[in-house]
């Protein structure tokens, strides 16, 4: 699956949000992600700032698991 062309895989990420915009007919569907790296998201009470990244995208999988 990593070796097509158009797959990324970003290790170390936590979603934060989702990019919600709404389609030609007016339906509501995820378009991205809000991510942060991991270490910032587990430590939010000391971390002073991070600006997560925003990454928008046709098809969004999550997959958790070793």
């Amino acid at each position: 699956m990593l070796a097509l062309p158009n797959v990324t895989m970003f290790n170390a990420t936590c979603a934060e949000d989702l990019i919600v915009k709404q389609d030609r007919d007016g339906v509501s569907r995820v378009n991205g992600v809000v991510t942060n790296w991991t270490l910032v998201t587990l430590n939010h009470m000391t971390q002073s700032c991070m600006d997560p990244n925003t990454m928008t995208a046709p098809v969004v999988c999550t997959f958790t698991g070793h």
